[in-house]
């Protein structure tokens, strides 16, 4: 499933991350880990978080943007840490071309066009944490920024 996403991740030049409201350490670290990662790798690719304000006290970990409706059209939208649609930050989550979810929550329905769920995963984080490991393999690689953010989200969420 991992080289899945990374397939969908290498086909999108823009690639939008979501998150669930009320935002925890999990979801920061999540969101902020993932796009710093594509980013590094990938610094051509128009990558952008959104949802709510991130709380002041992760706010070191990076920020959301505010996008254009039409930003959307012919993207990629990644949810991360969000087991059901109800809670996902920003309604327009399902107005890309493909749909990602990757989730560790036991409750959690499928949507979106891949769904990669882990509920014996203790963080969201820790799922992209042996993504990227895979990814490392492959000749990907990962910085001290992408560890810091999937730091603050394992330990936040264990």
């Amino acid at each position: 499933m991992f080289k899945q996403i990374l397939d969908q991740i290498i086909k999108y030049d823009t690639i939008i991350i979501h998150r669930h409201v009320r935002p925890d350490g999990d979801c920061i670290g999540s969101s902020q880990g993932l796009k710093k990662f594509i980013k590094l790798n990938f610094p051509e690719k128009h990558v952008y978080t959104v949802g709510d304000a991130i709380p002041d006290y992760l706010s070191a970990y990076g920020e959301n943007e505010e996008i254009s409706d039409d930003i959307y059209n012919g993207s990629l939208v990644i949810v991360v840490d969000t087991a059901n649609e109800k809670r996902i930050c920003d309604g327009r989550y399902n107005t890309g071309e493909f749909l990602i979810k990757i989730d560790h929550h036991d409750d959690s329905p499928h949507y979106g066009d891949i769904n990669y769920t882990d509920p014996s995963s203790p963080a969201c984080s820790s799922i992209l944490a042996d993504m990227f490991r895979l990814y490392e393999s492959m000749g990907y690689i990962i910085n001290e920024d992408v560890a810091n953010c999937l730091y603050l989200a394992i330990t936040t969420d264990t």
